[in-house]
């Protein structure tokens, strides 16, 4: 967290002695944000979750293509030599490769589609899920009808839960039982 605080401090000097200074010396400055993100990126590699900085490259990979079509598209004899037809493929191949591989690991708190682990209380123990009045699970939408739920042992199969066979939910992580 230290070296994020001092990296973002950085990044913020940076930002402000380029608004003043940039005009002077284009190629240093390039070359030293160059340098910052290169040093930030090794780090996040090297010491932070995976998942995240690999959803971070994306995003990051992302803005940088909607900050070239943005300038692309103000441009109105840029904008007629365009083969949009021809941009569609790629398009899909971005919202497949999101849907596939980055929005499963994003958590619900941001939008994502992580499941949620909770335990379930039933009104019975005839929940074709569970053999108890309870269940540990992992909640992965929540409608007005019922819970979609995944057995955290089967992560391929989801079952769809009444909300009348719910009496209660527990969000979190269940704690480890005494032995």
């Amino acid at each position: 967290m230290t070296f994020f605080l001092i990296a973002a401090g950085i990044f913020v000097g940076l930002g402000i002695l380029m608004r003043k200074y940039f005009d002077k010396w284009p190629k240093g400055f390039v070359v030293v944000a160059f340098l910052h993100s290169v040093g930030f990126f090794v780090f996040a590699l090297r010491f932070d979750d995976r998942r995240m900085f690999a959803a971070g490259m994306w995003f990051f990979g992302i803005g940088l293509a909607s900050l070239y079509f943005f300038h692309t598209l103000k441009d109105p004899d840029q904008r007629r030599t365009i083969e949009w037809e021809r941009q569609l493929p790629i398009l899909a191949s971005v919202l497949l490769i999101y849907g596939s591989l980055l929005y499963r690991n994003i958590g619900a708190h941001f939008g994502g589609g992580m499941p949620i682990p909770v335990t379930m209380y039933f009104a019975s123990s005839k929940v074709p899920i569970a053999n108890s009045d309870s269940a540990e699970l992992q909640l992965m939408e929540e409608t007005s009808d019922g819970y979609y739920v995944l057995n955290p042992n089967d992560e391929k199969h989801a079952y769809f839960l009444r909300r009348d066979l719910v009496l209660a939910i527990h969000f979190g992580v269940p704690e480890p039982k005494p032995k």
